[in-house]
């Protein structure tokens, strides 16, 4: 997932193996993925502003809702929910602290919400 936030020249990204599917019948369902990590570039034009965080509990790194996008974070750490992307609670992911702050909502000019396809060998 790669979020460009409207009136800041920055990009905000997600990381998930998983399909984005609801993950099961509740409200709050998770999917597990150590490899699940959110990212931020502030400055679009200089891939050395890159900051990264890795979730500190897999069990909780990834949610999806038909009622929103894709959510990272136990805590809501990251949701998207139509064309805004807001951060709850930072509790999964706590290094996203060093670019967003909780309570946080912010305006998004767009997002893509990307599928990657391994090739047979």
């Amino acid at each position: 997932m790669i979020s460009k936030i409207k009136y800041h020249n920055k990009l905000i990204c997600g990381y998930n193996p998983l399909n984005l599917t609801p993950y099961g019948s509740g409200s709050d369902t998770w999917g597990e993925a150590s490899e699940s990590f959110i990212s931020s570039f502030p400055i679009l034009d200089s891939i050395h502003s890159a900051q990264i965080s890795r979730a500190k509990d897999p069990q909780y790194s990834i949610s999806y809702r038909t009622n929103h996008g894709p959510s990272f974070g136990a805590g809501w750490d990251l949701t998207i929910e139509g064309k805004v992307i807001r951060c709850s609670l930072i509790s999964s992911y706590p290094g996203i602290s060093d670019f967003i702050t909780a309570g946080t909502t912010l305006h998004l000019d767009d997002y893509e919400v990307f599928g990657v396809v391994r090739k047979g060998t």
